[in-house]
């Protein structure tokens, strides 16, 4: 968790949150007031993933949970009746499935 702006804010200066890729902070832009912050602190919060899509044979929606899974969800890969999901889970992590895909 950094600033746009670098690591030293002055007064009167405004901080423009980031996060690691696949992350978004929760607070946008803080303020520095005399050495503190308004508000103190942020949070990077996982971002969604976006289902498989596109293989043959795979039911619609791919993922039992729907068409996104949330950071930290799992995608439960559904397959067209007679056919069955290489990888049953897929796990989300912060935009990113693993595995990345599966096939029927």
């Amino acid at each position: 968790r950094t600033c746009w702006e670098g690591a030293l804010i002055g007064h009167d200066g405004r901080c423009t949150t980031r996060c690691l890729p696949g992350y978004e902070p929760d607070v946008k832009t803080m303020y520095c007031n005399f050495g503190n912050f308004s508000p103190p602190v942020y949070n990077c919060v996982g971002q969604p993933c976006e289902v498989p899509t596109g293989a043959p044979d795979m039911a619609y929606p791919p993922c039992e949970e729907g068409n996104k899974i949330e950071h930290g969800g799992t995608c439960t890969a559904r397959c067209e009746f007679g056919f069955i999901p290489s990888a049953p889970v897929l796990n989300c992590n912060a935009t990113v499935l693993h595995p990345l895909d599966f096939t029927c």
